[in-house]
């Protein structure tokens, strides 16, 4: 099948997706199709748990789940991994629990799929652009199981810059607190990858993460600009005296 054929039959499932109609035979067809050609089947609006749920359907109700606008949302905003008796401060961000790993070398997430050599003293880090890890937010369960083996692996880092609005500021960094406390749930060794903007985001860009650990920082982008700078050192002092983490790892210039 040529690679366009199987994206246009990608984009239609995914338009079929809003209205909920399928034929579940055909379905499982296509997006097994999909998947075995390599293109992401994030396309879709479905990931490979659906091509499980889809060839279990004798014992997944498959129709009514889609059907079902809550329960999408719930998954969209990955509100089922949500849980509020582990939170900390005004925005509920998720805890994530010291860690106490120094990796011996990093790589990054974008070569953890194809990555065939020695994990042990390997950590993985997303000091990368957003769309080569927003899959962490979408699939975050298949994608935990491509990061088992890894010594440890820092929480993602979605974006939070200077002219975006203070709600998705804090929508940003609460994102990657709830990956990093689903990843610690699954087993693994997580280190935060700590983030700021200007120092009102100090009120909460630390909620959630417990001191004494290792973290760690990136600096990409900073160098020639003299007020991200600033903010970088002021925020990193912020971080050192909140947190105070026995090593920081840098990622950077």
């Amino acid at each position: 099948m040529e690679f366009d054929e199987v994206k246009e039959k990608a984009l239609n499932i995914a338009l079929n997706k809003i209205t909920n109609k399928w034929d579940l035979d055909k379905l499982s067809d296509l997006l097994e199709d999909i998947n075995v050609s390599g293109l992401d089947l994030d396309i879709t609006g479905f990931n490979a748990d659906d091509i499980i749920k889809l060839n279990k359907r004798d014992e997944f109700d498959f129709e009514r789940y889609y059907g079902d606008a809550r329960e999408v949302t719930y998954n969209y905003y990955r509100l089922h991994e949500y849980d509020e008796d582990r939170t900390a401060g005004y925005y509920n961000f998720p805890t994530i629990k010291a860690c106490h790993v120094i990796p011996e070398k990093l790589i990054g997430f974008n070569y953890v799929k194809s990555w065939k050599h020695e994990r042990k003293g390997l950590g993985v880090h997303f000091f990368l652009d957003d769309y080569q890890f927003e899959r962490m937010w979408s699939n975050p369960f298949e994608n935990i199981e491509r990061l088992r083996g890894f010594s440890c692996v820092f929480t993602p880092q979605f974006s939070s810059y200077r002219d975006m609005p203070m709600a998705m500021k804090i929508y940003q960094m609460y994102r990657s607190c709830l990956i990093g406390q689903v990843m610690q749930d699954a087993g693994l060794e997580v280190i935060p990858s700590l983030q700021w903007v200007e120092p009102e985001t100090y009120k909460f860009c630390f909620d959630g993460l417990e001191p004494g650990g290792v973290v760690a920082v990136g600096a990409m982008g900073i160098v020639r600009d003299k007020v991200a700078c600033e903010l970088w050192y002021s925020g990193m002092t912020e971080a050192i005296n909140r947190l105070k983490p026995e090593c920081i790892l840098y990622y950077g210039p």
